[in-house]
């Protein structure tokens, strides 16, 4: 009897031992799961930012584009403007050189009747 008695205080003492390591590996696969709960939150959290960044960035880009755009539409402008005056410009000594070449050709033909009727007089 004595010699069942320390069985079963084996058995009982061993079962407790076992209780407690599946107690352990409860705990320590709990504690697994916790962990990586908490690092898929921080790894979703990482790529809302990461995308918030791309997206603030991409926001910044188009801005900035808006804003080349602009100022490529007011180069335009200003371009076209100058080209307006330059052809204004082009367009007035055009009409005086014609106006001069006139002037040219009537001094010319007065000189030549001048010379025309100094030649009779002589």
């Amino acid at each position: 009897a004595d010699e069942r008695e320390q069985e079963v205080a084996e058995l009982t003492r061993l079962a407790e031992e076992r209780e407690r390591g599946l107690d352990e590996l409860k705990r320590e696969a709990e504690d697994s799961k916790r962990s990586a709960e908490e690092q898929h939150m921080l790894a979703v959290e990482e790529h809302k930012r990461e995308a918030e960044v791309q997206k603030q960035a991409a926001t910044s880009e188009k801005s900035e584009l808006a804003e080349q755009l602009a100022t490529s539409k007011a180069e335009a402008a200003a371009l076209q403007e100058t080209l307006a005056e330059k052809a204004a410009q082009i367009e007035e000594l055009t009409a005086q050189a014609a106006e001069q070449s006139a002037r040219v050709a009537d001094l010319q033909a007065q000189s030549k009747a001048e010379a025309a009727a100094l030649q009779e007089t002589l």
